[in-house]
């Protein structure tokens, strides 16, 4: 029954990390401006982690290491959609599972390093990056009938 309750337990805490992991990843990746202060952030967000476990590890509170657990995970994952582009591993698995499509437009548009700029200085995106995109519910017209 204890490891019934602990699993359940670790579960919870796993959670709570994930969410806690998820808006530190992207509130650091917001400040992101090129691939380098996005590895960056990534290693902070991996050293955060493994001194968590290492802190639970030598208090011997096991269940808590869900925490640090989801930390990484939450953080890998809040930072990549925090950055706004495919970066490394992040761009094959969104080619294959063709998910974040705006995503790997701008990882093979030449401009990405400048709207992030643009987006961490606060100032208006440059216009061809700026298009909107159509709302796949919408029906297109045909063509020649007004």
């Amino acid at each position: 029954m204890i490891d019934f309750a602990f699993a359940i337990l670790f579960i919870l805490f796993l959670g709570f990390g994930i969410m806690l992991g998820m808006n530190l990843g992207e509130g650091w990746a917001q400040g992101c401006v090129t691939r380098r202060d996005y590895l960056i952030a990534n290693l902070k967000i991996y050293g955060i982690g493994v001194v968590g476990i290492a802190v639970c590890m030598a208090l011997t509170v096991y269940v808590v290491t869900g925490i640090p657990f989801g930390i990484i995970v939450g953080g890998m994952a809040g930072c990549k959609m925090g950055f706004g582009e495919s970066v490394g591993p992040w761009k094959f698995i969104d080619k294959t599972f063709r998910v974040n499509k705006d995503h790997l437009r701008r990882s093979k548009n030449g401009n990405a390093e400048a709207v992030r700029r643009a987006r961490k200085e606060g100032i208006p995106e440059p216009a061809h990056e700026r298009r909107r995109l159509r709302d796949p519910r919408q029906k297109k017209k045909p063509k020649g009938k007004n």
